[in-house]
């Protein structure tokens, strides 16, 4: 079945696309923390302040890329959600068993959540 067919004919369904700006801030999002958890990392687990002085100056580094990458994901937090707010997502489809659509509605607050919780 092509994945483009619209809904209408017996076992055919809709595509469940969202539009580009929707997609554009989903991946807009992704590689800020991905990067801020990339240093997070690097400067947490493997970078130690007294050992010697590039060290320790690699370390602020580190922290203060790291709180303004924090910064920059908290701002596009606040776009995304307005931008949700105001533009519904493509509906699911309705095949789905209610608990599953439950639990798709509660994941994606679980991550909405998340996303102001890290920066923070």
């Amino acid at each position: 079945m092509d994945r483009h067919a619209q809904t209408g004919a017996p076992g055919q369904t809709a595509e469940r696309a969202f539009n580009r700006i929707s997609k554009f801030f989903r991946w807009i999002m992704a590689a800020p923390l991905l990067i801020a958890w990339i240093l997070g990392y690097y400067g947490g687990a493997k970078l130690h302040y007294g050992v010697n002085d590039a060290e320790t100056a690699q370390k602020i580094w580190a922290i203060t890329t790291d709180k303004s990458i924090a910064a920059l994901t908290i701002f596009l937090i606040v776009a995304r959600s307005a931008w949700r707010a105001t533009h519904r997502p493509p509906a699911l489809d309705a095949a789905m068993p209610p608990r599953m659509q439950r639990a798709t509605h509660l994941g994606h607050f679980a991550l909405y959540l998340l996303m102001i919780a890290v920066p923070l």
